[in-house]
């Protein structure tokens, strides 16, 4: 759950917890997290639901960085038990990976976060644990029909016909195994065109690993008019191919996970009631227009 700026007395006594204390006037929330300096190095906190959560979170995020995933760490070693708490509130204190966020994803930084998306899918076949996956098709319907009321026709229809559509199809025989679940152009950091760290993977949960890849193919290699850029595509799935070969069966659901992938952002847009709601149904349209056109974008 996303970090509002922490009560500084609250955040004294967490930090304290691990030896570590703020740098005074210098922490932001940024990207879900709350990142700030501390006398200890730059840090990120992360809130989460329950003490469950953020155990599962933390074992997760530990053993994805044993097998060499940049991603954030839990500073655990020297902290006692008030650093699980920050106001009340289930927390982990987190290194922060080196890096920034992309604006602009060229061929290079795709083929980077392909491999970094490779990487981390084989080392989360160890990593994954028990959790709710994605929506389920009665889920689905149920989300279409509530909010189909307040939509123009044109998009009513194109809703509830392209939910439909998904239950037609079941992903549970692809490659499974832990996935980011939700990779955005801010999911991966770059040190210029190398990717040096991922974000987000402590709400990683069990599912078809192409999900990832639609998942990256939408949010990053696309133009601006919600169409995919073949070039930046298949240079996406060229790398990750090279460490995590891609199956036929993968090639013949893409074009459908990625018409889901649209689906799930155009409906989480209009559940926010976010502006950016238009752009992610003109995706959708796309997608649905040149289905027969996405397996090209294939290694």
């Amino acid at each position: 759950m996303p970090v509002e700026r922490p009560d500084a007395a609250a955040l004294q006594v967490f930090l304290s917890a691990c030896g570590e204390a703020p740098l005074a006037g210098t922490g932001e929330t940024w990207l879900g997290y709350y990142r700030l300096p501390t006398t200890a190095g730059r840090r990120l906190i992360r809130l989460f639901d329950s003490d469950d959560d953020r155990a599962a979170a933390a074992a997760r995020l530990d053993c994805l960085g044993e097998a060499g995933i940049p991603c954030p760490q839990p500073i655990a070693d020297a902290c006692d038990a008030a650093s699980h708490r920050l106001g009340g509130q289930a927390a982990l204190l987190l290194t922060c990976p080196p890096g920034m966020t992309a604006a602009d994803y060229t061929s290079a930084r795709c083929a980077a976060l392909g491999g970094l998306l490779a990487q981390s899918h084989r080392a989360g076949e160890v990593c994954a644990s028990v959790q709710a996956g994605v929506r389920t098709v009665r889920e689905w319907r149920e989300t279409a029909a509530a909010l189909a009321p307040g939509l123009p026709r044109e998009e009513a229809v194109l809703l509830l016909d392209e939910v439909r559509f998904q239950g037609l199809f079941r992903f549970g025989d692809l490659p499974q195994g832990l996935v980011h679940g939700n990779v955005t152009r801010d999911s991966a950091l770059f040190e210029g065109e190398r990717a040096s760290g991922i974000l987000g993977l402590e709400d990683g949960r069990p599912d078809a690993w192409l999900r990832d890849l639609a998942s990256a193919a939408d949010a990053c290699c696309g133009h601006g008019d919600g169409s995919l850029d073949g070039e930046r595509t298949q240079t996406l799935l060229q790398a990750y191919h090279g460490q995590r070969p891609l199956t036929p069966i993968e090639r013949g659901a893409w074009p459908v996970m990625l018409r889901a992938v649209a689906l799930q952002r155009w409906v989480e847009a209009l559940q926010a009631g976010s502006a950016s709601a238009a752009d992610a149904c003109a995706r959708l349209r796309d997608r649905i227009a040149h289905e027969s056109e996405l397996q090209r974008y294939w290694p």
